[in-house]
């Protein structure tokens, strides 16, 4: 990153070497031993504080070095970022008129906005208060009818969205047992395989939360779509050990199918 605030107790804004190197066209090393110069300077009469003057000036510079662990190897790295103190930027940093002026009226704008959403906030609310007092039946039903309607609009909203979820999923595992059966050799798919096998390239980072609404929520209905569908021959067999269900493509006349509009589709991308 060129400039960091988060790590500052003070909230100041820090500028890596880097960045002032590029701004004032100078090397990132001369930079850096300048600003060493000016802390080194600045330790000096912070222990022996004798030229006030002088003291208020190197006091314009705020300087701060992380040390972060290397991404490569166990040794760890040093930056050095430089800034202004919060003192000179509260006391001493020059503000031209306008830009005071336009700090202001921000202040002036946010203020009134605050204000019209107070109010708003309150006449809604006493509002609110004087109907439930004087009609409180009448209040209460239609409150619960318009939650009813918002719950059911959200509900039906996420039904659909997971029904498309499960038709994607419900394709890919059909494309995968089609290019099973279309090959040598092909015996069809374990459904524990089929999943992990889809899941890991959809997914494949192992802490994604998406990893698990698949499995817990998508791939339970997937399973259920496929299991009423005959073009799957459904069995179980033993693999090492295991009883596992196992699905394999029979359908030829869709087999030729969609391995034609898998092949347009490709080609389209």
């Amino acid at each position: 990153n060129d400039y960091d605030d988060n790590d500052n107790d003070d909230g100041v804004i820090m500028f890596s070497i880097n960045v002032l190197a590029k701004y004032i066209n100078l090397k990132p090393n001369i930079v850096e031993d300048l600003i060493m110069f000016v802390q080194q300077e600045q330790n000096e009469f912070n222990n022996n504080n004798n030229n006030n003057e002088k003291n208020k000036s190197l006091s314009k510079l705020q300087i701060k070095t992380i040390v972060s662990p290397s991404t490569t190897s166990t040794t760890t790295t040093t930056s050095t970022w430089v800034g202004l103190s919060k003192q000179y930027i509260e006391q001493d940093l020059p503000i031209p008129t306008k830009c005071w002026i336009r700090l202001l009226f921000n202040d002036l704008l946010q203020s009134i906005f605050s204000l019209s959403i107070a109010t708003i906030y309150f006449i809604l609310n006493l509002g609110w208060s004087f109907i439930l007092y004087t009609n409180p039946i009448y209040t209460i039903g239609t409150s619960l009818f318009l939650y009813i309607i918002v719950w059911a609009r959200m509900k039906r909203n996420q039904i659909s969205k997971l029904r498309l979820q499960v038709s994607h999923i419900q394709n890919l595992a059909y494309d995968k047992l089609i290019l099973d059966s279309g090959g040598e050799g092909g015996e069809g798919y374990a459904v524990l395989h089929l999943r992990d096998d889809i899941v890991h390239e959809l997914y494949p980072n192992i802490d994604d939360v998406r990893r698990k609404y698949f499995i817990n929520t998508i791939w339970p209905k997937v399973i259920t779509a496929v299991r009423m569908d005959n073009r799957v021959t459904k069995a179980r067999k033993n693999l090492r050990g295991k009883s596992l269900e196992w699905w394999e493509w029979v359908a030829d006349a869709s087999r030729n199918s969609r391995i034609n509009n898998s092949s347009s589709s490709k080609k389209m991308q």
